[in-house]
């Protein structure tokens, strides 16, 4: 008696990957299929791969090579470099700049949380339950003068998610800076719009090439406080492939809170 099993082999983990590829004793022959050899796949689909993402990476030993990934492809971002964020030494740069960040919710089970940063070096977070747009925007404006350097005219970078109710703080935020003429740059974030030009080919909306930024980039960034929630979410944040695996995409808000909960 034969029997055939067919995967594309996405994960380390399930049947396919415990008991058929990674099994030393397995009963089956294993067999891959190599799109480099492939007869109905284009030279040109393979060389989009390679070029968008160079062949050190999982995508490429998964979806060319018929191999499994080296790490568990799907994470954002693992335990160790969150630890590692909470460890790591920071040398302070006095040029460095003043970024505020506001994901604003305005009643119900979630919470308005704010974070200040100094090049990479997080430097305060706040966390409200229950707020109005109003209210939202004069913290965003109070955190901002907090940590203004003192007798300072330095220009401070205010970033908001105006994907919901974040608008009306925007919109709020922008009308007190411009009564107290306060020396505040505001920026609109709306994840679900199209990503940059450049990246436009490789990413779903700007909220995959925003995560994708980040997973890039933690190894240069500083939390010396802790942040439990925040710790939580990351290390459950999963990427993915849109059908076509043309495109990155990120679990959406819902789908992480039914993995949190």
């Amino acid at each position: 008696v034969y029997g055939i099993c067919a995967s594309n082999p996405t994960r380390r983990s399930g049947y396919f990957y415990t008991r058929i590829l990674s099994d030393p004793n397995t009963i089956w022959k294993v067999r891959t299929v190599n799109a480099h050899e492939a007869k109905f796949v284009t030279k040109e689909s393979n060389d989009r791969i390679i070029r968008l993402y160079g062949k050190e990476h999982d995508f490429y030993r998964v979806k060319i090579l018929g191999l499994p990934p080296i790490t568990d492809s799907t994470s954002l971002l693992s335990d160790e470099q969150i630890a590692a964020a909470h460890e790591r030494d920071y040398i302070s740069d006095k040029n460095a700049a003043l970024v505020i960040s506001c994901d604003p919710a305005r009643y119900g089970n979630d919470d308005s949380v704010l974070f200040a940063r100094r090049g990479w070096r997080f430097i305060d977070r706040m966390s409200v339950h229950g707020m109005s747009t109003d209210k939202a925007a004069e913290l965003c404006g109070e955190m901002c003068e907090t940590h203004r350097r003192p007798d300072s005219d330095e220009k401070v970078t205010l970033v908001i998610d105006t994907i919901g109710i974040g608008a009306g703080v925007e919109d709020h935020a922008r009308y007190l800076i411009r009564k107290q003429k306060l020396k505040i740059d505001v920026l609109g974030v709306n994840v679900s719009e199209s990503p940059t030009d450049e990246a436009e080919e490789r990413f779903l909306n700007k909220r995959a090439q925003m995560f994708w930024n980040l997973r890039t980039t933690f190894s240069n960034v500083v939390l010396p406080f802790e942040t439990p929630l925040l710790d939580e979410e990351l290390s459950t944040l999963r990427y993915m492939w849109t059908r076509n695996d043309k495109k990155i995409m990120i679990l959406s808000k819902d789908e992480l809170k039914s993995l949190l909960s």
